[in-house]
């Protein structure tokens, strides 16, 4: 990504028509939500008319949102994955945030640009990502506006990872997205991440220091065989 895009994205933009309606908490896992404002007039989309929620396939991975808002051409939607938290480390928040990227852009129906992302943020116990570009759709086009968290909750601890994108005429800027997209956060009780798993911990050694992890590996592949081996029934005499 180039230098001057990052930099454009790095800053939240400011709202340009203030949102008109109260904040609207979504209820994710325990006692964490998502907070939407609502443009004024917004009303809900039927479930049947929202893009799916592609669930990777990981156990324990599940949809805790999928929510979408209509107010003349402007649509704003949101969804939720979660799924257990035990293989979490520092660095994977890149992995799953691209990844949210994709599937937003791949949500869009028409003919969406690339999604612009910025700079990842630490923001709390989490992270968060703005993103940003444009949908063709027939003859008209359209501004994207973007926002992805990642954090934690629940009991046994989750990961989740939220999209809240919205899209209006690109021809009646500056508009509404920028504003509402600025004005979704994060509500509720949201918790730290977890420590990194031993096989985390293994997978990072190796990735920042190769010779270091093969010694390791070496150490413990000797180790169990050496407890095989004395675990072994001898022969009687």
């Amino acid at each position: 990504m180039a230098d001057a895009t990052r930099s454009t994205l790095g800053a939240p933009p400011a709202p340009q028509t203030p949102p008109a309606t109260p904040p609207n908490p979504l209820a994710l896992l325990g006692c964490a939500t998502l907070v939407l404002r609502l443009p004024e007039g917004a009303v809900p989309e039927p479930a049947d008319a929202l893009p799916p929620l592609p669930v990777p396939s990981l156990p324990g991975a599940h949809a805790v949102l999928r929510s979408g808002y209509q107010a003349g051409g402007l649509t704003l939607r949101a969804g939720c994955m979660a799924a257990p938290a035990d293989g979490w480390a520092p660095g994977v928040e890149e992995i799953l945030l691209a990844r949210a990227t994709q599937l937003a852009r791949e949500a869009l129906p028409g003919d969406p640009s690339p999604l612009a992302a910025g700079d990842i943020a630490a923001v709390g116990p989490g992270f968060e990502q703005r993103f940003e570009g444009t949908l063709r759709r027939e003859t008209e086009v359209l501004a994207v506006r973007g926002r992805h968290w990642l954090g934690f909750a629940g009991d046994p601890r989750e990961a989740i990872v939220c999209t809240a994108i919205c899209t209006e005429p690109q021809a009646g800027a500056p508009g509404s997205c920028a504003g509402l997209v600025a004005a979704a956060t994060q509500g509720g009780t949201w918790t730290e991440a977890p420590p990194p798993s031993l096989v985390a911990r293994t997978l990072l050694l190796a990735a920042d220091h190769p010779q270091a992890a093969l010694g390791v590996l070496v150490a413990v592949s000797l180790a169990a065989a050496a407890l095989v081996i004395a675990r072994r029934p001898r022969p009687r005499p």
